[in-house]
């Protein structure tokens, strides 16, 4: 079954009808199931709750003249990579629908479903407006919870990078920056839907204090958010000028390295010409321009490896 009714003493339970008051949990596709709740709630839930093409983004906001509100939201779920031996960050879009008894949500069971019964148990006989904010805070900590954990892999990853031999951490700065990035797009268009609600709200609708404690909480994360993504923004640029300067500095050093070789070179052509100079001792002389070459090569080596901690791996 693709709809699912939480149930205070059983749980959820699989409907395929109108099971009465309560909290729904509905998979995108069924429209079959949606087409049942509608009239429950007294309004055209499929044009509420799902996109009216395949690939378009629901509207952010809607209020219908019945009181029925649908709201569009991004939370932020761990989703673990065994082949990279890490989480990575997934965002699901939901469809959040509330008609005063009724609370449908419209997104992926696997993970709704979890989220749900844990806010359900903390107060079972809960109003439906009190379950509306713990999920609407549910969608705003998931963004913080992600951002702890990338800057938890931020800080190993800046840690690695002092004795690294490659780019591939610093690679892996600029994904997660990235991605830092995206957490303030999404937690900002939270924002924007809850500022609509609350233009949409009167003063005396019991909803409304709700919608100002949850947009107050909102507005905390969002600027906590934006201060970690410039802060690592710029760390990030600073680390790509050093890459920089560094790879001038090889530049330069592999030109003086160069340069030094360019001595037994120097050496070496007058005994391969017609000269008079005397020959008769010289194959003496390609051991000392060897241990030369040699010697250079490994002083070069012992300098870079003493700055770029090469002897403390």
């Amino acid at each position: 079954m693709s709809a699912w009714f939480f149930h205070d003493d059983q749980g959820w339970q699989d409907v395929d009808a109108y099971a009465g008051p309560g909290v729904y949990l509905l998979d995108p596709a069924d429209s079959q199931m949606a087409a049942v709740l509608d009239a429950a709630l007294g309004a055209e839930l499929p044009q509420l709750a799902l996109p009216v093409q395949p690939g378009r983004r629901p509207p952010r906001l809607v209020l219908d003249a019945h009181g029925v509100l649908a709201l569009r939201l991004h939370v932020v779920f761990p989703r673990r990579e065994p082949e990279l031996r890490r989480s990575e960050e997934e965002q699901l879009q939901t469809r959040l629908v509330w008609g005063r008894d009724h609370l449908i949500l419209v997104a992926p069971q696997q993970h709704w479903r979890r989220i749900v019964r844990d806010s359900l148990e903390l107060d079972p006989h809960a109003p439906q407006d009190k379950i509306l904010q713990r999920i609407l805070l549910t969608a705003i900590y998931s963004h913080d919870s992600a951002t702890q954990r990338i800057i938890a892999e931020l800080r190993e990853l800046r840690n690695a990078l002092r004795s690294s031999l490659n780019n591939r951490e610093m690679r892996r700065i600029v994904v997660l920056n990235r991605r830092l990035g995206e957490l303030v797009v999404s937690i900002r268009d939270l924002g924007l839907t809850l500022r609509s609600l609350r233009a949409e709200l009167g003063d005396a609708d019991p909803l409304r204090d709700r919608i100002d404690e949850i947009y107050d909480e909102q507005r905390r994360i969002e600027e906590i958010l934006t201060l970690i993504w410039d802060r690592y923004l710029g760390v990030t640029n600073a680390y790509a000028g050093i890459i920089q300067n560094n790879a001038h500095t090889i530049m330069k050093v592999m030109t003086a390295y160069l340069a030094f070789l360019m001595v037994p070179i120097a050496l070496i052509m007058p005994f391969h010409m017609n000269t008079v100079l005397p020959m008769e001792h010289f194959h003496y002389a390609w051991y000392v321009l060897l241990l030369y070459s040699f010697g250079t090569s490994g002083w070069f080596f012992f300098q870079w490896g003493r700055k770029r901690g090469f002897f403390h791996l």
